[in-house]
């Protein structure tokens, strides 16, 4: 009896993991860090499904998200998946252009945050922000 108890505590935990988020990345998305976020009724691991699809209205929201801390490195290299499946070109024109300064700054420190995730965790070959996304260095503030 005590091991179908454990059994079952061990198939929620396993199917409340939302690590289909990670299937599309390139790194294993540590999921915790953003259970808490919602924006227009999507969570975060919707919203990075649906901008990896290039839902132009998630790519937006994804890139409002602002966190701190840990998160911050692996929210930055998700933007960096998101935008190079989006395109930079199209990414500009479709969403960096509307953005306000603030959000431009968040979006900027998040990519910046992406590069160094990659650089210290080995998972690809980076070299900085600006040779990473040179157009978007270009119109930086």
């Amino acid at each position: 009896m005590r091991n179908f108890k454990f059994f079952i505590v061990a198939l929620i935990l396993v199917s409340c993991n939302r690590d289909d988020c990670s299937d599309k990345l390139d790194f294993k998305l540590d999921y915790h860090l953003f259970e808490s976020i919602k924006v227009d009724g999507n969570d975060y691991c919707d919203l990075v499904l649906l901008s990896l699809e290039n839902d132009k209205n998630s790519v937006i929201n994804i890139s409002k998200v602002d966190l701190s801390d840990f998160a911050s490195y692996q929210h930055g290299a998700v933007l960096i998946n998101v935008i190079e499946k989006y395109g930079e070109d199209r990414y500009i024109k479709d969403v960096f252009n509307d953005l306000s300064n603030e959000k431009r700054n968040l979006v900027i420190a998040s990519l910046k945050a992406g590069v160094e995730f990659y650089k210290s965790s080995k998972k690809r070959n980076l070299n900085d922000f600006n040779t990473s996304f040179p157009k978007l260095s270009n119109i930086q503030n």
